[in-house]
């Protein structure tokens, strides 16, 4: 979350609330989404399937034009509160410059792999994005990484606990730079 105006976040969801899956990169199957479309309904969530997240263009959702164009189709509803994509790989660069310049409003992002250049734009232009797993790990997601993101679209995330395993002896120091969080 930006760590500067929370007055500038995206609303959180609430029971009811349109939520967009869009493929941005790779496509999903019917079969691939069945889970993930289970798992959102049981939020109290509706959905809103962008047009091409069953196209089959090699392995992406369609060209690059099309990826673009159907990422705005939901960025652009009102009716979307979020949008979650539905899996990464590396078509998403290839639409970012086509999605960067209309990011002028705010909606919560998800994603993380490939779709993280997306997301880091999302921030750099003063949004906010979601790091979180997709629809296409969501079978295979753990409890908690699926209730992280449910808790954070709620705004209902309040902290964040890890526990880490070292197989080697000694200590291992981890740096890394936090970009921003809000305070909810």
């Amino acid at each position: 979350f930006p760590s500067h105006d929370n007055s500038k976040l995206p609303p959180f969801l609430n029971p009811g609330d349109t939520i967009g899956i869009a493929a941005t990169a790779r496509y999903l199957t019917s079969e691939q989404w069945k889970f993930a479309q289970q798992q959102i309904e049981s939020w109290g969530l509706k959905i809103l399937l962008a047009e091409n997240v069953f196209e089959n263009h090699a392995q992406l959702a369609g060209d690059e034009a099309l990826r673009a164009q159907s990422f705005f189709s939901l960025w652009n509803n009102p009716e979307v509160k979020a949008i979650i994509i539905a899996r990464g790989g590396y078509g998403t660069v290839h639409t970012i410059d086509a999605i960067l310049p209309e990011l002028d409003h705010r909606k919560w992002v998800c994603g993380y792999s490939g779709v993280t250049v997306l997301l880091n734009a999302i921030t750099n232009k003063g949004g906010a994005s979601i790091h979180s797993t997709m629809p296409i790990s969501f079978e295979n997601a753990t409890h908690e990484a699926l209730a992280t993101l449910r808790h954070a679209l709620f705004g209902e995330l309040k902290n964040i606990y890890w526990e880490t395993k070292n197989a080697n002896e000694g200590m291992h120091i981890v740096t890394g730079k936090q970009i921003g969080r809000a305070h909810v």
